[in-house]
């Protein structure tokens, strides 16, 4: 092996050794893929917290001058075994599979994605009838036509207690709104003040 070309695994414990140093773990089988043009998974790829059998499982390679990765590194402050609960996901991609489906709204509705967005990930909010679409990516589904982008979560474990970050967290992105509790903000610390020099 060329000492510039690194293996796949190199990097799955490089992630793992980041992670764990922050008291965090990888979201557990997540792939990072290699890219082609108009291919947003190509056949190598990084794990991250492969579990014994991923590991077996999942194939070594080398990295090559030129090849272009997507890098989704997802870290838990929980397990990191990523698990879905009844949120469903919006976003799909189609799999290069045929089949002929049944329904008319899900012909449709594939016909239409592979003319917008062929193989690469779309939001259902972007197709011109969203409730049609809900319909006909269900059949695609079923057949694994589509891929879904699954919404996971994990157990939950720390919480913030800081009442300061608890308040910033929920401040607004919006201007107007920043403005308002900002004034809001320094009417209460002119008041905090004011009371710690009556106590003095």
């Amino acid at each position: 092996m060329s000492p510039s070309l690194i293996l796949n695994y190199v990097v799955t414990d490089a992630i793992q050794k980041v992670a764990e140093s922050f008291e965090c773990k990888p979201v557990e089988g997540m792939l990072s893929h290699m890219l082609k043009k108009h291919v947003i998974d190509g056949e190598k790829a990084i794990i991250q917290n492969p579990t014994e059998a991923q590991r077996k499982e999942h194939e070594r390679c080398e990295f090559e001058v030129h090849e272009v990765y997507a890098i989704d590194v997802l870290v838990s402050t929980g397990e990191g075994k990523g698990r879905e609960l009844d949120t469903r996901t919006t976003v799909y991609k189609k799999k290069d599979i045929v089949y002929q489906l049944k329904m008319k709204a899900s012909r449709q509705f594939l016909s239409d994605v592979d003319k917008r967005f062929g193989l690469m990930p779309f939001t259902l909010r972007l197709c011109d009838d969203e409730k049609k679409a809900k319909m006909g990516v269900m059949e695609c589904v079923k057949h694994e036509l589509m891929q879904p982008f699954t919404v996971l979560y994990d157990r939950e474990e720390k919480d913030l207690v800081d009442e300061e970050l608890k308040t910033l967290l929920a401040t607004s992105a919006s201007r107007k709104a920043a403005k308002k509790k900002k004034k809001k903000a320094g009417k209460l610390m002119a008041e905090n003040a004011q009371m710690d020099q009556g106590e003095d």
